[in-house]
Formats: C-alpha cells, structure tokens, sequence
C-alpha cells in the first residue's frame, strides 16, 4: 500500500503547500500589523510586545517538534487500515469461504483504534497550544485596555478603540498561523522525501550487445516439464493424488 505517514503528491491537491504557507506568511503579517498599530497608539507598551513575541516563539518552539511528529504516526498508523481493508475487498470470497470475517474485523477493529489514538493525540496537543495563545491574547487585551484607561486623557478614544479590536483579532489569527505552519511544514517533508527518490541512482541500463545475447538463449516454446512431482492430501500423506 501507499504509505500515509505524509501528506502524498499528487493525490492530494498539489496547492495545498503554497496554499498554507500564504496563510501562515497572512496571518502572521496581520498579527505583527496589529502589534505595531498597538505600539503606536501606547508607545510604553513596546516592551510587552517584545515580550508577547519571546512566548508565542517559545510555544511554537514546544509546539511544532511534537505536531510534527504526531502527524507522522497519525499518518503511519493509517497505512496498515487501508492496507487492510483493501486484502478484505480482494479476498471478500476467500474469507467467507473459510469462516474468518469475524478474526478480519477484530483486527480491523485494532487498526482502527491505533489510529484514533494517535488522532487524539494530535488534536490534544493543538489544544494545548491554542488554550495558551488564548491566555496570552487574553491577558495581552486586558493589559491593553487597562494602560488605555491610565493614559486616557492623552490618547484619542477612536485610536484606543482601534488598537483594543486589532488586539481582539489575535486570537483567531495566532492560533490559525500555528496550525497552517505546522500543515506547510508537514506538506514541505513529503517534498523533501520526492527531492530523496528523485536523487536515488538509476539503475544500469543493459547494453545492446548483452541484450542481443539474452534474445538468443530465450525460451522459444511455450510448454512446461514437470519431473518427480509428488501431491498428497493431508489427511492422507501415504496416499499420492499425483505423480510424476
């Protein structure tokens, strides 16, 4: 079978990789935007986004090994389900035949909830990371309308407004980056893994004069010998079916 530990080319849209990377390269500009329209309108503040920054570059520092790997084993743990389910279509008769769709579906079954174990674990650790982009986006809203409170009477009310619904919008924006990053990066392994096959040696090409050569000690009859051939049912191994 294919192996699904990556994302494949071509079966899946090839469009996904700049796909991704234009949303992550999107979103984090309209975050850095939102920061420095921030920064503008409370100038004191530039230090917490400094610090803003060293946490959300920390959490992906954590974040995105582990997705990374999580995809990896998602995708591996799939390979041996639709394996198996492609043998049960295919041997559907034989199967039957012999009584064994119970032992199949068992084993489909175990397949099965390897899978859903490592799905689990994937969607586990992006909400990991996204409940703690939201208590930075939180707290970071909070201390934005609290030092525009403080400096009231020297900022205008249409900028402070301003600056407190570019901070709102981090929320969803910080944690769609994250998870378009973690999908270009995912989707540039499959390119590399391409990038490797394509530089594996070809193999040596036959010259024409060994290939002549071959043509000439070529069967030129279609019929098969069979000598000393013996067959024998089980039951009865004295007992010889066939000889020859």
């Amino acid at each position: 079978g294919v192996p699904l530990d990556l994302p494949a080319f071509p079966p899946r849209r090839s469009s996904d990789l700049p796909r991704a990377l234009f949303d992550f390269i999107q979103l984090i500009g309209n975050a850095l935007g939102s920061l420095a329209l921030v920064v503008y309108v409370l100038p004191y503040f530039a230090i917490a986004v400094v610090l803003f920054m060293l946490i959300f570059a920390y959490l992906i520092h954590i974040y995105m090994p582990c997705a990374r790997q999580l995809r990896r084993l998602e995708g591996a743990s799939r390979s041996p389900t639709h394996q198996l389910f492609q043998q049960a279509l295919s041997g559907l008769t034989t199967l039957r035949a012999y009584g064994r769709e119970h032992h199949i579906l068992q084993e489909f079954y175990r397949t099965v909830n390897i899978t859903t174990q490592a799905i689990l674990a994937t969607d586990s650790t992006q909400r990991w990371v996204g409940v703690r982009m939201d208590w930075g986006t939180v707290s970071w809203v909070m201390v934005v309308a609290g030092l525009s409170l403080i400096f009231q009477n020297d900022l205008p009310p249409g900028l402070v407004g301003l600056a407190i619904g570019q901070s709102l919008m981090l929320t969803g924006q910080l944690q769609f980056a994250v998870r378009s990053a973690a999908l270009a990066e995912s989707l540039m392994t499959s390119v590399e893994r391409m990038d490797e096959y394509s530089r594996l040696p070809m193999e040596a090409d036959v010259a024409p004069e060994q290939r002549s050569g071959e043509l000439t000690t070529w069967p030129k009859l279609g019929s098969i010998s069979v000598k000393g051939l013996t067959v024998a049912y089980p039951t009865a191994p004295d007992r010889n079916v066939i000889e020859g």
